[in-house]
């Protein structure tokens, strides 16, 4: 196969080798320019001062018809390239989006497993707080307990405190 054709302003070019082969196997035919097309873009001889030659205008045909080859076999190869990105496409898009639900899967279950983590943590801290509130709470209980004892006691005996 052979590279894309150059495009250059709005004219095409024919690859190299092509090139080549029709102007060895045919000869330079007068009035064309070596890569098979003039300014215009177009292949057609120019006219001779003597009229066209018979020889000429089949040579410039034949060039022609190689030209037309060429053009419609990289147009072959472009139907066939674009037919095999479309095939390619579809399963890799398909694929891409099946990742990515796996991929956002293990992310909602990690987020409940932090989730879940963080409210047994929650739970045991806050279950382990109030404990300790409890104790406090049986602690002051029993100061204030033994604070009333002692002023008690103590105005039995007939000593008085201040009240706090």
């Amino acid at each position: 196969m052979f590279s894309p054709a150059l495009m250059i302003g709005r004219r095409y070019a024919i690859p190299v080798d092509l090139r080549r082969r029709s102007v060895q196997a045919e000869g330079a035919p007068a009035g064309m320019s070596a890569d098979l097309a003039g300014p215009s873009g177009s292949a057609a001889p120019r006219p001779s001062h003597g009229g066209h030659d018979r020889k000429k205008v089949k040579i410039s045909l034949h060039t022609l018809q190689q030209k037309l080859g060429v053009f419609e076999d990289f147009k072959k190869t472009c139907d066939q390239t674009l037919k095999l990105i479309t095939t390619q496409a579809n399963p890799t898009e398909k694929l891409i989006k099946e990742e990515f639900e796996k991929l956002h899967q293990f992310l909602r279950d990690e987020e409940a497993a932090k989730i879940a983590a963080l409210r047994k943590e929650e739970k045991q801290k806050s279950k382990m707080m109030k404990k300790e509130i409890e104790k406090i709470s049986r602690e002051i209980s029993s100061i204030s307990d033994a604070i009333r004892d002692t002023v008690n006691a103590k105005r039995t005996d007939g000593i008085t405190f201040l009240k706090v």
